[in-house]
């Protein structure tokens, strides 16, 4: 029937110094219990008092079971936390590197590349300014793609044409 805190308790309150004196203490209560002149139920408690020392001590001691079990759960939890806190700034900084990265790409494609076009170069701005450029490359892609099929028409004109329909020139 060892527990300190239930040990320091009993110093506190009767004097018993240690487990010796408990048990000193727990015999002479169990042999006043055995007194016939005592009324039963002072009888009854003194002879219980063992047995609710012992309910005691064992509170106490799955009370520090839960305790440890609780403190190894928080410590596990602040630790996964900790871990997942530490991924996301790491993500984060990924990501703001992309943003810059995309942000100084999408200058680069600017005809402006100082980015004077009044955009803040938040993300939204930055995958609008890229969608912008993206559409301009295609009207500049179709535009270069009708004037190589209108260059193809004329190259077509001349080469059908026959030789003796061609001018000379006088010299």
């Amino acid at each position: 029937m060892q527990h300190k805190t239930f040990l320091r308790q009993l110093r506190r309150t009767t004097g018993i110094e240690d487990e010796q004196q408990l048990l000193a203490f727990l015999d002479a209560a169990r042999a006043l219990g055995s007194n016939p002149e005592l009324p039963d139920s002072v009888r009854k408690g003194l002879e219980g008092m063992s047995e609710l020392f012992e309910r005691v001590v064992r509170t106490y001691e799955q009370y520090d079971r839960d305790l440890d079990l609780r403190t190894r759960s928080l410590e596990l939890s602040s630790r996964e936390l900790t871990e997942a806190n530490t991924r996301q700034r790491q993500e984060l900084a990924r990501r703001e590197s992309a943003i810059a990265l995309l942000r100084e790409t999408a200058q680069a494609l600017q005809d402006d590349p100082a980015g004077a076009d009044g955009r803040n170069g938040d993300l939204y701005d930055v995958v609008e300014l890229i969608n912008e450029l993206v559409q301009q490359r295609r009207a500049g892609e179709l535009a270069l793609r009708q004037t190589q099929r209108a260059l193809e028409n004329q190259n077509s004109r001349w080469t059908s044409t026959p030789s003796s329909a061609l001018p000379i020139p006088m010299v």
